[in-house]
């Protein structure tokens, strides 16, 4: 695939994002409706990642426009949103005041919410600060499925062993034995938590999680509370779904 080439006759691919082995990604402009998209070039016909995201209809979800076949690989497509990746948005201001953390985090968690009260859940196993966009008016979407998935009841332990390094819960990595649930997004949420009041990517390690008021010792005791037991690595330590973090979050922007 290469710049300016015309897919289907009709979508006319730009600039390219950053790309795997499975997919690869591009700004591309429909013709059709003269607007900007995203294209994706899958790899794997029976990609999980369109599966799960037609049937999700959330503001803060990315939306997908169409899917269909194109020579040997499937190819999706999806909405264009105008915003910067969490990570720049941050770094341009170092770190983030209580207060729009708090905005960001409430737009998160409900997010988390909705995906986890689907039938079967979804569980997106890959929440960072590159995978969600701000837009100027601050609204957050969450982008790049590729690694969700359906929690299926009784499945011991993950096939796949997905996530990010500091952003993936313990559960994830390769020598654990257990089944990632809604609590590995609750972890990968605390993850985002801690970055947005650092700027620093997490280490994974529990105790850098409990010492993050070494770095910044203003922030308040409930939201101290939130990410401590967010990031716990214990999955029953942990918040259990999204439902009581978006109550202990509304009573910490409360106070």
């Amino acid at each position: 695939m290469y710049m300016g080439q015309v897919i289907a006759g009709r979508f006319e691919l730009g600039r390219p994002f950053e790309s795997s082995a499975a997919t690869e990604v591009f700004l591309a402009r429909d013709r059709k409706k003269n607007q900007l998209v995203i294209v994706k070039f899958l790899n794997d016909h029976n990609s999980m990642e369109a599966d799960i995201l037609q049937n999700l209809h959330h503001e803060g979800i990315i939306r997908p426009l169409c899917c269909m076949e194109s020579g040997s690989s499937f190819l999706f497509v999806e909405e264009f949103y105008p915003g910067v990746t969490l990570r720049n948005y941050v770094q341009k201001r170092k770190y983030l005041s209580e207060k729009e953390t708090m905005k960001i985090l409430v737009q998160i968690a409900d997010i988390l919410f909705y995906l986890h009260t689907q039938r079967p859940p979804v569980i997106y196993r890959d929440l960072k600060p590159d995978n969600l966009l701000v837009g100027k008016e601050g609204a957050v979407k969450l982008i790049d499925f590729s690694a969700a998935k359906q929690y299926v009841i009784r499945e011991d332990q993950d096939r796949i062993c997905l996530g990010t390094k500091g952003y993936a819960a313990p559960e994830q990595y390769k020598d654990s034995r257990s089944q990632s649930d809604t609590r590995t997004d609750i972890y990968g949420f605390g993850a985002i938590l801690y970055f947005m009041l650092t700027g620093r990517d997490p280490d994974g390690k529990e105790k850098s999680f409990q010492d993050v008021r070494f770095l910044r010792p203003d922030i308040s005791d409930s939201l101290y509370k939130i990410l401590i037991q967010c990031t716990k690595a214990d999955p029953e330590e942990r918040y259990n779904g999204a439902d009581g973090l978006l109550y202990d979050l509304t009573r910490c922007s409360r106070q």
